[in-house]
């Protein structure tokens, strides 16, 4: 579950939606507004700050009409999306609204609120069955799977089997497709002059690494490495992230250096095993530091 940072309780007197813009994560500060369309009825909004995979949006759980909890969606800039199960596993998925003219469904069937059914969901008397009902919804998630439910979420489960509410989403390629949505991050400065020091390391040995690259910085370094290591020596290359540290492989030009390598840690492991004193070896060229240009 992510961890929810920080929670804001607001009572405005209209219908009150809140926007997000995206900020980078660690340090980064929420910025939110508020859009009020129109004169309503005591309605409450309830949302929650959720900190996951470096990114931070505002879970909201609808206008609430006295006690009665509205429809459980994340606003993620001019999006709605609901969240949703697809039935047959634990991820929790993403919905977006459904197109003007495009197929629709509710967040909750309609037999699911009848009598009986309902009785094994003691947590529907919490949400405004008006709201659940309302086919506003695409018939898919983001990910493309056909779902069945709305996931509880302030109101408590609506689920028969008791399973805990959620307040943001699982499935990674929802997560993923929802990534897209926020407005795209400011480019660093020194990234250019980062990329282009990388990408020489890795024309000539095929390898480098570079640490301490923050989280909103890394696809678009990825991306540019790639693209200039392309463009000069005509081979593809491949980047990993690990926290904050950005891998960049090169293999047709690696093997270049392979025997070169397997001497150097062949000559370190016979010092070791012979009792010799190991020479000391400066940091690998190929080892690199974003600090290096941040404090410039």
């Amino acid at each position: 579950r992510p961890t929810l940072t920080s929670r804001h309780d607001g009572h405005p007197p209209s219908r009150t939606t809140v926007l997000l813009t995206r900020c980078p994560l660690p340090g980064g500060n929420l910025s939110c507004r508020t859009a009020c369309p129109g004169a309503g009825r005591g309605l409450v909004v309830r949302a929650e700050r959720v900190e996951l995979d470096g990114s931070v949006f505002v879970a909201d759980t609808g206008a609430v009409d006295g006690d009665k909890h509205g429809v459980n969606v994340i606003i993620v800039g001019q999006a709605e999306l609901l969240l949703t199960s697809a039935g047959g596993g634990t991820r929790t998925h993403l919905t977006a609204v459904a197109e003007t003219n495009g197929p629709k469904q509710a967040a909750v069937p309609e037999f699911v609120l009848q009598p009986e059914p309902a009785g094994r969901r003691p947590g529907l008397a919490n949400y405004d069955h008006e709201a659940l009902l309302l086919e506003r919804w695409c018939p898919t998630t983001l990910c493309g799977r056909p779902w069945v439910v709305m996931i509880g979420g302030e109101g408590g489960s609506i689920s028969p089997y008791g399973e805990d509410p959620e307040f943001a989403p699982s499935c990674k390629r929802c997560l993923a497709l929802m990534d897209r949505l926020f407005p795209p991050p400011p480019i660093d400065p020194q990234l250019p002059l980062a990329a282009r020091v990388v990408a020489d390391v890795v024309t000539e040995r095929g390898y480098a690494e570079i640490h301490g690259v923050p989280g909103d910085q890394q696809s678009e370094l990825r991306r540019q490495v790639r693209s200039l290591i392309r463009r000069e020596t005509g081979h593809p290359c491949q980047t990993l992230v690990h926290e904050s540290t950005v891998y960049v492989v090169c293999e047709p030009i690696a093997d270049r250096h392979r025997l070169e390598d397997q001497a150097s840690a062949a000559s370190a492991i016979g010092a070791l095993l012979f009792g010799e004193e190991p020479v000391h070896q400066p940091d690998p060229q190929w080892r690199l530091f974003w600090s290096t240009w941040a404090a410039g």
